[in-house]
């Protein structure tokens, strides 16, 4: 897992309430991959390799606290909504 988080140029994160949770805890496979991915994104702050994609839930909620300062997609009910910008709700594109 390791090597394959490093030789991509992006990596898209599926977030959840569930996940959110398990990543800041770090609980099994979840907590390995936060783990990575804080590391990398300690190397290069401005990166935009990884893309936070709000599968159910809230921003507030389902994003891991690693990523909430990070640009990401809403994909909630299949339709993409708008991007994340930071802290805020997303805008929605017309």
């Amino acid at each position: 897992m390791e090597q394959s988080v490093r030789a991509q140029d992006f990596v898209i994160i599926i977030c959840t309430e569930a996940y959110a949770e398990r990543a800041n805890n770090r609980v099994g496979g979840v907590g390995i991959e936060t783990n990575l991915i804080t590391g990398e994104m300690a190397d290069d702050l401005l990166s935009k390799k990884f893309i936070p994609v709000l599968r159910q839930g809230t921003f507030k909620d389902s994003l891991p606290s690693y990523i909430k300062t990070k640009m990401g997609v809403d994909l909630r009910g299949d339709t993409y909504k708008g991007w994340l910008s930071g802290r805020t709700e997303p805008r929605t594109f017309g």
